[in-house]
């Protein structure tokens, strides 16, 4: 079955808001954590260890070998790997307050629907490792980054291959997963992009001729059947900067300090993902508090005038989310972020592309004292 491209984006319903990208400031982030000794605490993480354990086995090596096109770059490295810094927060806030009078609402809204929108359990029926589901993910990042796409167009890439994958009634194998995942992307870009990505540059320059053209168009028609054409939803990083910005904290922090809470909600939201054993047990209001709650806990540290708790309080209100919640969570991201070399080993483009050019570290004896505050709130 064939399609005509989404030109008529009138058609698809519910699109509720975005907030585009900015990166500016690069954050010195391995000067704020470092060494902390959160213990290894969650069952599902048995998995991941498990696999860093047996890097070097073959079977490990035949996935990823099985999608050499995920190795290939799609453009100059340094290039890319510099990109955040040409981007600009004024976009951001612009798109921001055109919404802001209708934020609450909108969060609201969302919040309701996450239900209906949020994948919770995307591989159980196909034959594609969580492994390479990763690898996707951290290929996509050097994708959007090397078109200079928004932070909506990667988490709008990734939600739909997850909900797709869930959805859908067909069984997936390894050799599946790029073509869904660069039709997803060509999706997303229609949908969020002003000038979206063209079949002819991704048959040339991104799926190096692996891909038709008329395979994406029917991988097109079908993802949109199988969602029956309801594109809405948001990301975490979306509901982390809403929240904030109906809280206004562009105004209450410094241009610093909101592109520094900027960058790692950016850097922390994306992370989560990577790791499909939790993303199936949390909703994405829940990741964006929890995430909110870290760089508050961070930013009190450096400003001491800052208030974590009292702002967290605030961002819970929101949210409507209990804080037990966000604290166990939390925990998971904090002690993902530090070992996020160790459980994915040979997936860079996370920190490359979004400025983290040196090793990701946890180097502050704060955190440690945080986990010990967290673990006895619990």
């Amino acid at each position: 079955m064939e399609i005509e491209p989404l030109e008529n984006l009138q058609k698809i319903k519910n699109k509720v808001t975005s907030i585009s990208t900015s990166n500016t400031y690069r954050i010195p982030i391995q000067k704020i954590l470092k060494d902390s000794s959160i213990p290894y605490q969650q069952q599902q993480y048995k998995q991941l260890e498990f696999q860093q354990k047996s890097e070097n086995n073959q079977s490990n090596a035949n996935i990823l070998s099985q999608t050499s096109n995920l190795n290939k770059n799609v453009s100059d490295n340094k290039k890319i790997q510099n990109s955040y810094k040409e981007e600009s927060l004024s976009l951001l806030l612009a798109r921001i307050q055109i919404n802001k009078n209708y934020l609450q609402d909108i969060i609201t809204f969302e919040k309701q629907q996450e239900s209906k929108y949020v994948p919770k359990n995307c591989l159980f029926k196909h034959n594609i490792p969580q492994l390479l589901r990763a690898k996707m993910l951290d290929w996509l990042i050097e994708v959007v980054k090397a078109y200079k796409f928004s932070e909506e167009t990667y988490f709008m890439t990734v939600r739909l291959l997850d909900l797709y994958l869930e959805k859908t009634k067909k069984i997936k194998e390894i050799s599946d997963i790029h073509l869904v995942g660069v039709t997803c992307f060509f999706i997303a870009s229609k949908y969020e992009e002003i000038y979206p990505i063209t079949l002819k540059v991704i048959d040339e320059k991104i799926s190096h001729k692996k891909i038709s053209e008329q395979q994406i168009k029917n991988m097109e028609a079908d993802i949109l059947i199988t969602l029956n054409f309801n594109l809405f939803g948001t990301s975490p990083y979306e509901i982390s900067m809403q929240t904030l910005t109906f809280l206004n904290y562009q105004d209450r922090l410094s241009n610093q300090e909101f592109q520094y809470v900027h960058k790692i909600c950016s850097y922390l939201s994306k992370m989560i993902l990577y790791d499909y054993e939790n993303i199936k047990m949390a909703s994405y209001s829940t990741i964006a508090a929890s995430v909110l709650y870290i760089i508050f806990k961070i930013i009190q540290q450096i400003n001491l005038n800052f208030s974590a708790e009292e702002n967290i309080q605030q961002v819970l209100s929101v949210l409507q989310i209990e804080q037990k919640l966000i604290i166990q969570l939390s925990i998971i991201i904090l002690d993902l972020a530090k070992k996020f070399d160790i459980y994915y080993p040979q997936f860079q483009n996370l920190k490359k592309f979004n400025g983290f050019e040196n090793k990701f570290q946890f180097d502050n004896q704060f955190l440690i004292q945080e986990y010990q505050i967290i673990k006895y709130q619990q």
